[in-house]
């Protein structure tokens, strides 16, 4: 049996166990640690697999640490307080997300990725200092940012500690839910304060770059939005340009971005345009359709103006704006 197929049958008994018994015999959870740490360890297997190994090797280590009956929960400690690391509530492509009190902690899955995480933290510790307050709510909280060196695998990880959103769905879930797309006039209030999240990005100098479904979080009730995830933002104040893209939108991207070149605003126009023809699925009116392809030219208006014309668009449409109410089934 080669090293490879080894190494991801190891990964599934790993992920898979629920409790320390599914994955170490009582009696000889020395040796089956041992013997399953040598395969998953991350200094063990190709860079390309990294990620999933310190996964499995985190959960792992949390697995034995219980079958020993030292089941106290981790707590990360700070010279600004304590996170204790609760249930995982998102896997992403870079990072996951576990609960902690009143905010979460957001943790790369291969150090690898620090520097994207530094990117997030600076782009909201800027908004803090610089955005106007009145739209400040549709960016994340930062509570601090810090290096924790992971006792499993000695790796050092940047870490982003995020006050919790309550109430708030990912548009992907909204999106799962309504499978034929929603009313484009639930589609209307999502897409009005997409512009404004990403005006708050441009009148601060930087470009979100990642406005998709799972970016974006909105509260159905008081019809909140907020865009998270800045992880592959970029500073116009500098010469920074992406050195990453999320997973799974490949056509949304301009060449430009794999060539290295400093994104301008409108990558961030562009894909406001395309997340709400995505939400809207088959239900998106012929006028809206157009006007999310002109979101896309190379100059598109400023976010302001684009939400001028918006509301242009919807009074032709609908007439006098009043408010929809909208709910998660």
């Amino acid at each position: 049996m080669s090293a490879l197929i080894d190494f991801d049958a190891a990964w599934a008994d790993v992920m898979l166990a629920k409790v320390p018994s599914d994955l170490l015999r009582p009696g000889f959870e020395d040796a089956d640690y041992r013997r399953l740490s040598r395969t998953v360890h991350p200094d063990k297997v190709p860079a390309n697999r990294q990620a999933r190994a310190n996964q499995a090797m985190s959960k792992l280590s949390q697995l034995y640490a219980q079958s020993r009956g030292k089941v106290d929960p981790v707590v990360i400690k700070t010279k600004k307080g304590s996170h204790p690391i609760g249930d995982l509530l998102c896997e992403g492509d870079i990072s996951n997300v576990y609960a902690s009190g009143p905010n979460v902690v957001k943790m790369p899955l291969n150090p690898i990725d620090n520097d994207l995480m530094d990117r997030e933290a600076r782009a909201l510790k800027r908004l803090d200092a610089e955005a106007n307050p009145d739209f400040r709510k549709f960016a994340p909280t930062l509570v601090e940012s810090f290096r924790h060196r992971d006792a499993a695998t000695k790796q050092e990880r940047r870490v982003n500690v995020l006050e919790r959103l309550d109430g708030f769905v990912t548009l992907r879930e909204v999106m799962d839910a309504y499978i034929d797309g929603v009313d484009p006039r639930d589609a209307a209030w999502m897409w009005r304060r997409l512009f404004v999240a990403i005006g708050l990005a441009h009148d601060n100098d930087l470009v979100h770059g990642a406005v998709t479904p799972e970016n974006v979080m909105i509260h159905p009730e008081q019809h909140g939005v907020v865009l998270i995830d800045w992880c592959f933002s970029t500073d116009l104040r500098t010469d920074q340009v992406m050195t990453a893209m999320p997973g799974g939108y490949p056509t949304w991207y301009p060449d430009s971005v794999r060539d290295k070149v400093q994104q301008a605003h409108a990558l961030d126009s562009s894909m406001v345009g395309q997340a709400m023809i995505r939400v809207m699925g088959s239900k998106a009116p012929r006028e809206m359709r157009a006007f999310a392809n002109g979101c896309a030219v190379a100059s598109p208006p400023s976010p302001a103006e684009l939400l001028g014309e918006l509301d242009e668009l919807l009074d032709r449409m609908y007439g006098k704006r009043k408010f929809h109410p909208f709910s998660m089934p």
